[in-house]
């Protein structure tokens, strides 16, 4: 019996729906760490749920976790009661309907269900089976000359309309011979809505090639090129100052963009899974890399950063599988959660003077990391922050006061591998205990 997976039916009832997003999975760790006062971090989750590549099974203390958090005093009760109900017909005292159901569909699901009946039905009446099959094959023919009418008559070679958003009128054409979208105006574009009927030129988006915005746009709405899986080129106006939340999300065939240099912001996840885009230049104007920007953008192998960014968010370069290095710039304030896990061909990194706080997973398995610069300022490095660096060498930490490690922050690095040096006179034991130094 699959133990794992009962349990995380039974959070994920709990929790409310199955986590997909890295949001979902930071927010799913907050509420275990309220419910149980222990922390697990939310990459671990990812790693359990499959979300991310996994190589290790859960350790015993997280199992025991995510139990308690499902209502068990452990994992091993948890086990010790899915097992009781295995061969039950109903649920016992003292155990969640939960765990119960979850049995049952797994014996459900290996007994074959309860498709025997109506499997008989069909053997009994070969009759029945022959007029059925007749009927399938009228249909298909009835399908078939139908397409082939339609084929022949000639498509329609434009689609247009106009988009309100507040005071601000943008009109779009899209080409549908070879599939280019112009869209014209001045001001702001709408946004859109990540659910439901897709809008506008969205209809056409599993079609959707090329991208022309026209001079005067000052905004690209939230998801409004999101999930076109054949979009291979965008062109942005100058006058562009802003990109919403999610707009280019999904476009796995868009290999380069050009951001205008008026550009001060870009939302949350804006080019997540863009698995296929090479490089990007960030503008001067853009301060902060928010939250899931480029993750799961496995191509990328250059980010140049022009201005002073305070802030990287949580996941944001998160599965860049093909960075190799990042000039992180002065004034930089924050790196936070998961930042560049699973960056597998980073090989150094310098975190400038001014940061103070390394969040947990900011560098989950950068299996090439070999060297890291740590500033003065730093005070606390935070849970499974370079775990599985399998590759580290040398850290190179210039704080005075060695900054406080959180728990297994070096995990799977082998011991004594690293060349740890600090300021003359600090204490550093903590850490060389940490490294197995």
């Amino acid at each position: 019996m699959d133990y794992l997976q009962l349990l995380k039916t039974e959070i994920e009832r709990r929790y409310g729906r199955q986590p997909e997003s890295p949001v979902d999975y930071n927010e799913l760790a907050l509420e275990i760490q309220k419910a149980t006062g222990k922390n697990i971090s939310s990459y671990t989750l990812m790693r359990i749920w499959g979300h991310v590549k996994n190589t290790s099974s859960p350790r015993q203390d997280t199992l025991s976790n995510l139990a308690r958090y499902a209502g068990y005093t452990g994992w091993k009760e948890f086990v010790s009661k899915a097992d009781a109900l295995a061969d039950s017909a109903a649920p016992s005292e003292g155990v969640s309907s939960g765990i119960y159901d979850s049995v049952n569909n797994v014996k459900s699901n290996l007994r074959g269900g309860t498709n025997t009946n109506k499997e008989n039905k069909w053997k009994k009446n070969p009759t029945l089976v022959l007029a059925v099959a007749a009927l399938l094959i009228l249909i298909g023919v009835g399908l078939g000359f139908i397409l082939r009418k339609g084929a022949s008559e000639p498509p329609h070679e434009l689609v247009s309309d106009i988009l309100i958003f507040d005071n601000d009128t943008l009109s779009w054409t899209l080409d549908m011979t070879t599939w280019e979208l112009t869209i014209s105006g001045n001001g702001r574009m709408k946004g859109f809505r990540r659910e439901g009927m897709p809008e506008a030129w969205l209809e056409y988006r599993d079609s959707l090639r090329s991208v022309e915005i026209g001079e005067g746009i000052t905004h690209i709405g939230n998801c409004a090129f999101r999930d076109c899986p054949l979009l291979a080129s965008i062109s942005l106006p100058e006058s562009c100052t802003s990109i919403g939340n999610y707009t280019f999300d999904r476009c796995p065939a868009l290999t380069a963009i050009v951001l205008p240099e008026r550009l001060t912001s870009i939302g949350s996840a804006a080019f997540w899974g863009c698995s296929h885009l090479q490089e990007i230049v960030l503008p001067r104007g853009v301060t902060s890399i928010e939250g899931e920007l480029f993750c799961y953008c496995s191509g990328l192998h250059s980010c140049t950063i022009l201005g002073d960014i305070k802030y990287i968010k949580a996941y944001a370069f998160a599965e860049c599988e093909a960075l190799v290095r990042i000039n992180l710039p002065e004034g930089l304030k924050e790196i936070e959660t998961s930042a560049f896990s699973d960056c597998h061909s980073l090989k150094e990194i310098f975190i400038p003077e001014g940061v103070t706080q390394i969040e947990m997973c900011a560098f989950h398995d950068c299996s090439s990391l070999q060297a890291v610069t740590l500033p003065s300022t730093l005070t606390e490095v935070g849970m499974e922050a370079f775990e599985y660096c399998t590759a580290l060498l040398h850290i190179d930490c210039h704080a005075s006061i060695a900054p406080h490690l959180e728990d297994d922050v070096f995990i799977g690095i082998p011991p004594s591998t690293v060349r740890l040096t600090y300021p003359a006179g600090a204490d550093y034991s903590s850490w060389k205990t940490a490294l197995g130094i």
